[in-house]
């Protein structure tokens, strides 16, 4: 398959994020390793990784001892929104004293289902139009190399690569 002059070689990747696994476009000239198809996806996928290094460094003795010295003096800082029991060493205190109105979730007023469509009737056949591929980062056209492996290889052997 012959490509357009006005068009460049899109690699085909997948998000990294585990929430979303989006398959994106881009060019070969603005690829740099880049794993995520968004700014918003690579920082969540940022904060979890933080999530998870500090879980495991809280599951250390250093940690604990640590957390424990921030807990403390969180509570010297702000005695106003500690409770008086709450002296003793600890990792979570509720938001809500027990025994509260908005402790409890259950007695929220549940809301009403959004009733389904109805039935389109059937009409008549439309023509879909599908759109160029854009790289994701330069919006340029291009046509993708699904197996781009391949195409670096060739790449490098054309320009004296290894």
């Amino acid at each position: 398959m012959r490509r357009p002059d006005h068009a460049v070689v899109l690699l085909e990747l997948r998000c990294r994020a585990p929430d979303c696994q989006a398959t994106f476009f881009i060019c070969t000239q603005c690829y740099c390793g880049q794993c995520y198809c968004s700014r918003e996806c690579r920082g969540r996928a940022r904060a979890q990784q933080l999530r998870l290094a500090n879980a495991r460094y809280q599951r250390t003795k250093t940690g604990r001892r640590h957390h424990a010295a921030r807990q403390r003096a969180y509570r010297e800082r702000h005695p106003h929104r500690c409770e008086p029991a709450a002296a003793e060493k600890v990792t979570d205190l509720s938001s809500t004293p027990p025994g509260s109105e908005s402790s409890c979730l259950h007695d929220a007023a549940s809301p009403v289902p959004p009733q389904p469509a109805a039935p389109r009737p059937p009409g008549p056949a439309v023509r879909r139009v599908v759109p160029p591929l854009r790289c994701c980062i330069c919006r340029r056209p291009g046509v993708t190399v699904r197996f781009w492996w391949l195409y670096w290889r060739a790449r490098s052997r054309t320009l004296g690569g290894p």
